[in-house]
């Protein structure tokens, strides 16, 4: 019922997101027009020393208010700086640098240790360029204008990015049901890869996460195979490979 009419629906809107969306546009109206009076009194009972988006909930908040900091994270979510003159800028904690993955300052992990022998120079120098997001996926070609076509070139659905190509995608994951039971019970959330490889380092051990390493590296060899040379390898023999 929630489809449009022309897509054979009612047109009926979801309630739920309706309202948040309702609530986020009083939270970018608070923000934006802090003179208005409305404004003054939430400021000078619920953030006097801080904005709208850096406001605590406070001890014994009003229904409104309450509401109004459930949107707080969906307007979050969206808002990336303009920087003009940057003085109202966190830059450790603030949206403002303009190329993912995280659009902050952040420091890069050490995702393993330099000095394991259990893991090749190739899948360390690999498992970099997955999480600083610089495979040569067709999302990303895309985005350079190297080509026109985003999509998957194994599934065929979806957009190619590092994060499908070598977790989202329906093969990827048959790929990695066919590992160890920790790969099975993993679920993880796009856009970017770099969360894969920090949830792998915190259950798996070290034989473990050198197999994902491995696996990881083999789907993209075998993405690269399918390509140029038409050629598909079954999960069990890609995990054979990489144990």
């Amino acid at each position: 019922m929630g489809l449009s009419k022309t897509q054979g629906g009612m047109g009926f809107r979801d309630l739920v997101c309706f309202n948040k969306a309702l609530l986020a546009k009083q939270i970018w109206r608070l923000w934006k027009a802090p003179e208005n009076l409305i404004a003054q009194i939430m400021k000078a009972k619920y953030y006097p020393n801080s904005t709208v988006l850096d406001a605590p909930l406070g001890n014994r908040p009003s229904f409104a208010w309450r509401s109004i900091q459930g949107a707080s994270d969906l307007v979050k979510d969206g808002l990336v700086w303009r920087v003009g003159n940057g003085k109202s800028i966190h830059i450790w904690k603030d949206k403002w640098l303009p190329r993912p993955p995280m659009y902050t300052v952040y420091s890069p992990p050490l995702l393993f240790d330099p000095n394991a022998t259990n893991i090749s120079n190739a899948e360390k120098h690999f498992l970099w360029r997955a999480c600083h997001e610089s495979l040569p996926t067709k999302a990303n070609l895309c985005n350079r204008k190297v080509t026109r076509d985003p999509i998957c070139p194994v599934c065929e659905r979806e957009a190619e990015t590092t994060f499908h190509v070598l977790w989202q995608c329906p093969a990827a994951q048959d790929t990695w049901s066919a590992g160890c039971r920790k790969f099975q019970k993993s679920c993880f959330e796009g856009p970017f890869f770099l969360p894969v490889v920090e949830g792998m380092l915190r259950v798996c051990g070290q034989q473990e996460f050198a197999l994902f390493a491995g696996i990881a590296r083999r789907l993209w060899l075998r993405r690269n195979a399918l390509i140029h040379e038409g050629d598909f390898l079954h999960p069990n023999i890609l995990v054979q490979q990489a144990t």
